[in-house]
């Protein structure tokens, strides 16, 4: 005979940070990327600055794009592949998104 049976479940904190309540910053669509993607942020930010970087790590580009709330990407050049953009608002790094590029 089996007695005192106990079922336990433990929450370590899972899931995808950009994602939860509360915790992002600025968004962005279409990923995948063909041509532009749209960059969204909360509020208008007075300094908003990007890098993007390969899936190496290796700094690709760089952009200073002033005060703003919204600001476009264009592709141009940039090879079919996974891309990683961080993302400076206000001179803090707030988000680190991950892009597609087709």
């Amino acid at each position: 005979m089996i007695d005192q049976i106990r079922l336990y479940s433990i929450d370590v904190g899972s899931g995808i940070p950009e994602y939860l309540q509360g915790k992002t910053h600025s968004w962005f669509y279409p990923n995948p990327v063909q041509n532009t993607a749209t960059f969204t942020m909360n509020k208008t930010y007075l300094d908003v600055h990007y890098e993007l970087m390969d899936a190496q790590g290796l700094l690709i580009s760089k952009s200073d794009r002033g005060t703003c709330d919204e600001f476009t990407f264009e592709r141009s050049d940039l090879k079919p592949g996974i891309y990683f953009m961080r993302l400076f608002l206000d001179d803090q790094v707030v988000d680190i998104h991950r892009m597609v590029i087709l």
